[in-house]
């Protein structure tokens, strides 16, 4: 489940403070009860769709998908109240993580999950394996979305018990063609800190799955390439992954 691609942007707020909770990751976890409301702000323009895209990758409810979705989903998940230009808005925090992938066929073939693990009633969950990068809806939620003619949703069938494990596995391969080019790259490779010095130069540098480079604006901008399409995710980090500081660079063009 993912915003379209023209849904508006959203990222965080100078205004938030560092150790608030909306910089941790959502593993599954209850929150609401030391959640304190923030606001955020645009990041990228784009159309006020019913699914807007937040770059931290949680589900974000307006007000009009909440009223609509909210009440199916309620058992699942938490809702995280927030500011954005004078509405309250929603992050959705996806409680209900469900151990339902088949872990010896996912590795090769692209995610298949096991069915009878997955209870009739459910809507939206995530597994523990990819908790902090995926959440899945099943056919019943995207129903309801279309039912209701909410604009914004991106679904992308990740499964089918019939025939949808080989459309998954040439996904993974393709995905894994890329790193592999990324990585095999020639050049020079380099620390985090003189990425960063380079960066500043105007470069675009890369590491692995992850891409650093300035927009037009001279902001930081860091991208995740994303599996399930090749294209990067990209964000204004707040903070930087610390496991990217020991990662070797090297640099790449400069494109979306």
């Amino acid at each position: 489940m993912d915003s379209h691609e023209k849904s508006r942007m959203l990222t965080f707020s100078d205004s938030i403070p560092d150790e608030h909770l909306i910089y941790g990751n959502f593993e599954g976890v209850s929150i609401k009860n030391s959640w304190s409301l923030v606001e955020l702000v645009t990041y990228r323009k784009g159309k006020y769709l019913d699914f807007p895209y937040f770059g931290s990758g949680m589900p974000v409810f307006t007000p009009k998908s909440y009223e609509i979705l909210a009440k199916f989903v309620e058992h699942e998940v938490e809702f995280l109240p927030f500011k954005y230009e004078e509405q309250v808005y929603y992050l959705v925090n996806v409680l209900n993580v469900i151990d339902c992938k088949d872990k010896t066929q996912s590795d090769s073939k692209g995610a298949v999950f096991k069915g009878d693990l997955l209870p009739q009633d459910t809507h939206i969950f995530k597994t523990p394996i990819d908790m902090n990068s995926k959440v899945y809806a099943t056919d019943h939620f995207v129903e309801i979305v279309r039912k209701n003619k909410l604009k914004g949703f991106d679904f992308i069938e990740v499964w089918d018990s019939e025939d949808n494990e080989n459309m998954e596995s040439e996904r993974k391969r393709r995905y894994e063609e890329a790193l592999n080019a990324i990585n095999s790259m020639p050049g020079e490779r380099f620390s985090y800190e003189e990425a960063r010095d380079r960066v500043e130069q105007g470069k675009a540098v890369a590491s692995d799955k992850w891409k650093m480079q300035l927009d037009k604006d001279g902001t930081l901008l860091l991208g995740q390439l994303k599996e399930d399409d090749g294209e990067y995710l990209w964000m204004v980090p707040h903070f930087i992954p610390p496991i990217l500081l020991g990662n070797q660079w090297h640099e790449v063009d400069k494109r979306k």
